[in-house]
């Protein structure tokens, strides 16, 4: 994916350039902040959360990302959004339209064939 991008690993340049994107959500206009109470431990449940919602999006006809690196600056969010202490911020979600020709929209990582990752047992 990092060729794909234009995006050298090896380069700090070039990696920052990738976190910036994420950081705005790669241009989403919409963002929804993924929270939990701190007194949980329910991480599975938020995976399940997220991509639901990602999935319900795709049903609006919406395009969405998830965004890691837009909650590294977890007290500027609190600030901004009004979050509580008592909430963990866990990730962010962008909502939107993909503009097809953006670099980010084309890329892809590579899969390995199903055959290779899943096993039956009959």
């Amino acid at each position: 994916m990092n060729d794909a991008a234009g995006v050298d690993p090896a380069d700090p340049e070039s990696g920052e350039i990738f976190t910036g994107w994420g950081a705005r959500l790669f241009g989403a206009p919409v963002m929804a902040v993924i929270c939990m109470n701190r007194g949980l431990y329910a991480f599975l449940d938020i995976r399940l959360l997220v991509h639901t919602i990602c999935v319900a999006a795709q049903g609006y006809g919406l395009d969405s990302i998830i965004a890691m690196a837009f909650v590294n600056q977890p007290d500027i969010l609190r600030k901004e959004l009004e979050i509580p202490e008592n909430l963990h911020i866990v990730t962010g979600a962008g909502l939107g339209h993909a503009h097809p020709k953006n670099i980010i929209n084309s890329c892809r990582s590579p899969r390995r064939p199903v055959e290779e990752v899943v096993r039956y047992k009959g």
